[in-house]
């Protein structure tokens, strides 16, 4: 235990081992195949950098839930890296030394930032400090905390667990998982809500740890389901999905899991994952008549994905009220009771621009608490959701397929891709007659869902896949299929050939003739 006084977050012990290990990361991935530039070798470093950011975020933030929110981002970012270290060693990406020394590191990392975050949440009685033999307790509850408690069962939860809207407006509940050391590979979510009181406005699939769906997530009345898996496996926290509510009318309930849900073991037998549920409890209220109303011209639909970074906000001032607010990633964070004064990139009081390029793609809360003059500070606090996403989705790879249940044993076409933030929205097609792929600049695109039945049967075709995000990023796949020359492909190339050589013969003799 440290003895000194925490002056900076690199006194953190938690902190430098997340630097070392970044430090590793990077090196090591110096090794991974080129093809994974964009994959495993980008999510690897993207995970480790979130480390040793959020705590150092978390440390410098004065109130305990913005700490808790940074540090809980960081021991996600550390599961997720746990994650892709052992797809690399499956992969033959590590020998068995490096695997073992990343393992060993980013578990105690993990401890230490579970312990970490239990120690924000507790809270003590300054008697009882002073108290000896209290104290010797809170030492060795300390250290027991710091050492993960054995495992019982996987959880299914909601986050957050609990929270206040107005009416008519909107909110995000994320669906997690914590498989509790346990390794599975596929989820099936009965998701229960109440449809008289809540509205499903949208589902981001943007970041799950979900690789393949089996079953859209598909809502019906009350009820939202949805069949996913990941073949290599997961271990540790992580999300399933995000399902924006709305507010429809006043009232409070649970959304809750359905008795039926059901997490597979990754042990080769479908086995059901003992299971346990945390519910959440929402309330509807009525939206105050001085509540200040803020709005954006940048990213003026809440519910919207943009790709844009430069934020701005407004809200009408009233005279001789003070303000405080918040920016964070936290949808409950309310501002304390301090009046804030514009500065650095805020423009003025009512009228603000955010530049949130370094912050990161991600969901984003402007929390604004209003004090009226000769009144105290309100406990109604307004709200202000940005969800932005700047990165493309991953590279992928079409496969061309051929099955005698699968349109009639026609050739056909296969793509899936993934996007870590606001979630692939739409995939579309174009082919290209390969001879002409190189003069044809606009290609034809159709909306396309996989499989895709392909219009050349003959395989032609240039075959290019184009997947486009929630925010409008996009990333093309191009591929060329290889087909047998026949005695018609020869005699075509001839005759053109044969044309080309004529019309050049032709051209040569009328220039020869003018001089």
């Amino acid at each position: 235990m440290e003895t000194k006084k925490l002056q900076s977050f690199k006194d953190l012990n938690v902190w430098q081992k997340s630097s070392d290990l970044a430090a590793l990361i990077y090196k090591i991935t110096e090794r991974f195949p080129r093809s994974e530039l964009y994959g495993l070798t980008n999510q690897m470093r993207r995970a480790v950098i979130s480390i040793g950011s959020n705590i150092a975020e978390g440390f410098k933030r004065n109130h305990k839930k913005e700490k808790l929110q940074f540090y809980n981002i960081a021991y996600g970012s550390a599961a997720e890296l746990e994650s892709q270290i052992e797809i690399s060693c499956k992969l033959n990406f590590l020998d068995n030394q490096d695997y073992k020394n990343l393992i060993a590191v980013v578990t105690e990392i993990g401890k230490m930032l579970d312990g970490l975050i239990k120690s924000q949440n507790r809270k003590f009685p300054k008697s009882y400090i002073l108290n000896p033999i209290f104290f010797l307790i809170f030492l060795y509850s300390i250290s027991y905390i710091l050492t993960p408690s054995p495992t019982k069962a996987a959880v299914l939860y909601l986050m957050p667990q609990s929270q206040t809207i107005y009416q008519g407006d909107t909110f995000i509940v994320e669906v997690r998982i914590n498989t509790d050391e346990e390794e599975i590979n596929a989820v099936q979510i009965h998701l229960m809500f109440p449809p008289y009181l809540l509205e499903p406005v949208d589902i981001i699939k943007g970041n799950s740890i979900l690789t393949l769906w089996a079953e859209e997530p598909k809502i019906q009345q009350g009820k939202i389901s949805f069949v996913g898996g990941i073949p290599q496996g997961f271990k540790g926290e992580g999300s399933l999905i995000k399902i924006s509510f709305s507010g429809k009318e006043i009232g409070k309930e649970d959304i809750a899991f359905g008795e039926d849900s059901k997490v597979l073991l990754n042990d080769g037998k479908g086995t059901p994952a003992k299971l346990s549920f945390r519910e959440g409890s929402y309330e509807i209220t009525e939206k105050p008549k001085e509540l200040p109303v803020i709005s954006s011209g940048t990213h003026p639909d809440q519910n919207k994905w943009y790709k844009f970074t430069t934020l701005h906000l407004h809200w009408d001032l009233i005279e001789g009220a003070e303000y405080s607010y918040l920016l964070g990633r936290d949808p409950i964070s309310e501002p304390d009771e301090t009046p804030d004064r514009p500065k650095g990139e805020l423009i003025w009081m009512g009228d603000m621009e955010y530049d949130l390029e370094k912050e990161g793609d991600g969901i984003y809360y402007f929390s604004l608490r209003q004090k009226l003059s000769g009144r105290d500070w309100s406990k109604d606090i307004s709200r202000f959701r940005v969800i932005i996403d700047t990165a493309p989705p991953e590279e992928f790879e079409p496969q061309i397929g051929q099955d005698p249940t699968v349109f009639g044993g026609k050739y056909f076409l296969s793509f899936a891709a993934q996007d870590k933030t606001s979630g692939v929205d739409r995939y579309e097609v174009a082919e290209t007659p390969r001879i002409l792929s190189r003069f044809i600049k606009n290609e034809k695109w159709k909306t396309a869902e996989s499989p895709y039945l392909l219009e050349d049967q003959q395989l032609r075709s240039k075959i290019s896949v184009k997947a486009i995000d929630k925010a409008g990023n996009e990333i093309i796949a191009e591929m060329v299929p290889s087909y047998k020359i026949n005695w018609k492909d020869i005699v075509i190339s001839l005759l053109i050939l044969t044309g080309i050589g004529v019309i050049w013969w032709i051209i040569k003799k009328k220039v020869e003739s003018r001089k």
